[in-house]
């Protein structure tokens, strides 16, 4: 059942063209993120980002621009990329986090236009 799984997301990944992450060493104390050309891949049109994250950020834009998409789609990643599986993205180097923390408002759904501030 595994290696039928880990096959089915090779051949899905391969074609929506997904990449296989660089993962750094653990022992390297850069705790960086790169990604370039990440999509949200559960909506049916996504424009791609490209970005590098180095410490803690906070994130301000007005409601339904995305905010929780992209926190949504940069989890994905870091969480697939940490896995050795295939990521969202055209390029990523992902550091070995120890924990993934994130909050969204659970009526939050992107994919249907619907926000914990627009009902």
């Amino acid at each position: 059942v595994i290696a039928q799984t880990a096959e089915g997301h090779t051949r899905n990944s391969r074609a929506k063209r997904w990449a296989l992450p660089v993962l750094k060493d653990a022992n390297d104390l850069d705790t960086s993120m790169e990604v370039e050309g990440m999509k949200s891949y559960w909506l049916p049109q996504s424009v791609p980002n490209s970005f590098t994250l180095n410490g803690i950020f906070l994130m301000t834009a007005p409601n339904m621009s995305g905010k929780s998409t992209l926190m949504r789609a940069i989890m994905t990643t870091a969480l697939l990329g940490g896995a050795g599986l295939f990521v969202p993205a055209t390029r990523a180097v992902i550091p070995r986090y120890d924990m993934f923390f994130l909050r969204t408002a659970s009526f939050d759904v992107p994919a249907e236009g619907k926000s914990a501030w627009a009902l």
